[in-house]
């Protein structure tokens, strides 16, 4: 249709050619204008090729839509199939606390139940309190809250108790988001280990205290025995070891009424067992003065154990040979962290030690005994030039 009425145009122009100025003659002598006819076919052609060029636009407009119509409905699956897949619940509501929307059904609750209705129909008023709260801080000041409610939700179907998992965003002033995660056999889960340790934390603490029991009747045992002795030196030696068990016991006894199993707070253990040798040596303040300038500083056990076991040789050797006679004097113990250390210094101004002393060929059993216990837990001694003794021992500082 289109290619007759363009050659139909094209006729009245090639006629045009032919014509006499303008005029197409008839046979008979008559004659008429071209003009009229020639302005026609001119709009004409114009006007088709116009809907020519707009009927390409709409079909290219169509094309386009048709395929943006298909990403979108691709795009709507995806985002169907992945709030399908996730763990989690979508739930729209407004500020008074009324269900708009949500996304699918949670485990034994079906959220389409809740659409029209409001927090307060389903959930103890308490429970719908403390989650309106969080609706509201997050309609006012935006952001996003999380809330953790455990649930007695009263429904058609039995649900029994929920530990659920919210996580409120605002969606503009007046609605809200809030994402909904079932995470009650996590919570219970969790209770179990939760009880467990509690269960075995109490076997910790009962088998601390067995240990500190059987010490202190091993001390007893060497108390008896001692006495039957008739040699001094060996009922001082006996003496020595019935102190050393009671360090040993001391630490269970601080371990078995710790809150923290796993390390122990130095200044308290230490402190107990410089005063515990103050009354097994019978020392008076007004004779030898002991200062204590220890930090709040904790340690595993292990070292904890070594560093008091140090702490009893050095200060009992102060307090035995230091200060012989009617002299009198004082004992310093510092403690503290230095870096990566654990710097631990017992000093005296007593008598001091010879001048060929040296701790690493002594047969001393206490120099023995301290070290072992710095190597076991890789220290290092230093003895301090200077009047009387003092000895400084630095380890490595464990978290």
């Amino acid at each position: 249709m289109k290619r007759r009425a363009i050659a139909l145009i094209l006729a009245s122009f090639a006629s045009c050619i032919f014509a006499d100025s303008g005029l197409f003659r008839y046979p008979n002598g008559s004659a008429f204008s071209l003009v009229p006819v020639i302005g026609f076919g001119f709009f004409t052609l114009i006007a088709l090729v116009m809907i020519q060029v707009l009927a390409g636009e709409i079909a290219r407009k169509k094309c386009d839509l048709y395929a943006h119509r298909k990403k979108l409905e691709a795009s709507e699956r995806r985002n169907s199939a992945l709030i399908q897949a996730l763990p989690d619940y979508f739930v729209i509501i407004d500020r008074d606390g009324a269900y708009i929307d949500s996304s699918k059904s949670i485990r034994g609750i079906t959220f389409n139940k809740f659409v029209g209705k409001t927090v307060y129909d389903f959930f103890e008023p308490a429970d719908a309190r403390i989650l309106m709260e969080k609706v509201h801080s997050v309609l006012d000041g935006g952001g996003m809250r999380e809330l953790e409610l455990e649930l007695e939700i009263d429904l058609d179907v039995p649900v029994g108790r929920k530990r659920l998992e919210f996580r409120i965003v605002a969606l503009d002033h007046s609605q809200a988001l809030y994402i909904v995660r079932d995470v009650t056999s996590r919570y219970r889960h969790e209770q179990e280990l939760l009880s467990l340790i509690a269960e075995k934390e109490a076997l910790i603490r009962e088998i601390h205290h067995r240990v500190k029991n059987n010490l202190q009747v091993m001390s007893s045992l060497i108390a008896i025995q001692a006495d039957l002795f008739r040699d001094e030196e060996d009922r001082a030696l006996m003496g020595e070891t019935q102190q050393r068990i009671h360090t040993l016991a001391q630490l269970h006894d601080i371990v078995y009424q710790s809150a923290n199993l796993s390390s122990i707070d130095l200044r308290q253990y230490l402190t107990e067992i410089i005063d515990a040798l103050m009354v097994a040596h019978s020392i008076l303040p007004e004779q030898i003065r002991v200062d204590l300038a220890i930090a709040a500083v904790s340690a595993s056990i292990e070292t904890a154990l070594s560093l008091g076991l140090i702490v009893n040789e050095l200060v009992s050797n102060s307090f035995k040979y230091a200060f012989t006679g009617s002299r009198t004097g004082c004992v310093t113990v510092s403690l503290d962290r230095s870096g990566d250390s654990i710097v631990l210094s017992v000093s005296d101004d007593g008598c001091g030690l010879p001048s060929d002393f040296s701790y690493r060929d002594t047969k001393s059993l206490g120099w023995i005994l301290i070290q072992s216990l710095v190597r076991q837990i890789k220290g290092i001694i230093d003895l301090l030039p200077g009047a009387g003794t003092a000895v400084r021992i630095s380890v490595p500082y464990d978290e």
